[in-house]
């Protein structure tokens, strides 16, 4: 058994539904990361909101493909961190998730196969574009000046994280953890692990293609700083389309299947902290 060191979104795990129509035999979770060298899809079946979280299936055959190279999933049972998704849940589970090593590529459309039984599940997802963001901070006579080193607190509350909109990119999810401490920062109550979603929305209006922001600093007081200095990570995610969706809506796309086929991608830097 095996344990995930990166923290998961709750959606990893087997979403409670509320079923309008027919219940399809099949809940999946797929989630490609441009940036990460790992990837991992969780199978199970629909789950009422009075059930308790699935452990997932093990006997299935799961496999992604971007028409030049196909990689066949392997089911591994693994201890995975929750970070709710819009909510306060939060803990560790251990569940049966499928992993495969590749990187998927920016820009690229990969489809999705899975088979249990007599269901076979199909999807296909677009990764967004690489990306990568600057501190930027706004000095007392309007000015601006680029964080490349430490970040003092609470002087640099207001810092900015600025990037450009990315390409197949919806929605943003923001993170900033002790980059130190990162393996145990679900072990204390509230835990220490800040999550933002951010819109897509641009930082200057009118202009469409314009900067997006967001202040990773400026929740200092959060318990995610209770170690006070030291380095601390801040991690951007930009979701495409469909995991957009499925995060915001509910919305999947697979056809015979709850849940989603979707895709992220990352960018994360590690900044030394300093309170004063």
């Amino acid at each position: 058994m095996k344990r995930v060191l990166a923290v998961l979104i709750a959606s990893l795990a087997c979403r409670d539904l509320e079923f309008k129509n027919e219940v399809k035999p099949l809940y999946i979770s797929a989630l490609l990361v441009v940036g990460d060298t790992v990837q991992y899809i969780f199978v199970d079946r629909p789950r009422k909101p009075e059930e308790p979280r699935g452990k997932g299936f093990n006997d299935a055959y799961v496999e992604v493909s971007d028409g030049e190279s196909t990689w066949v999933f392997m089911p591994e049972l693994t201890v995975i961190n929750i970070i709710g998704e819009f909510t306060r849940e939060r803990g560790k589970d251990t569940i049966w998730l499928y992993k495969a090593k590749f990187s998927p590529k920016p820009l690229k459309l990969y489809k999705l196969k899975v088979i249990r039984g007599k269901d076979t599940v199909l999807g296909q997802t677009l990764t967004p574009d690489t990306f990568s963001f600057i501190l930027l901070k706004i000095n007392p006579d309007s000015t601006f000046s680029f964080i490349n080193d430490t970040v003092n607190l609470p002087q640099d509350s207001f810092v900015l994280a600025v990037w450009k909109k990315v390409r197949e990119g919806y929605f943003y999810y923001c993170f900033v953890y002790n980059h130190d401490k990162r393996d145990s920062l679900l072990d204390y109550d509230p835990n220490r692990y800040l999550f933002v979603p951010v819109f897509d929305s641009a930082l200057v209006g009118g202009i469409g293609d314009s900067l997006r922001a967001f202040l990773p600093f400026y929740y200092y007081r959060d318990p995610t700083f209770s170690w006070g200095s030291g380095n601390y990570a801040v991690k951007i995610w930009a979701l495409n389309y469909d995991r957009f969706r499925w995060g915001l809506y509910n919305e999947g796309n697979l056809e015979k299947a709850e849940g989603f086929f979707g895709a992220v991608s990352q960018s994360v830097r590690v900044f030394p902290v300093r309170f004063r």
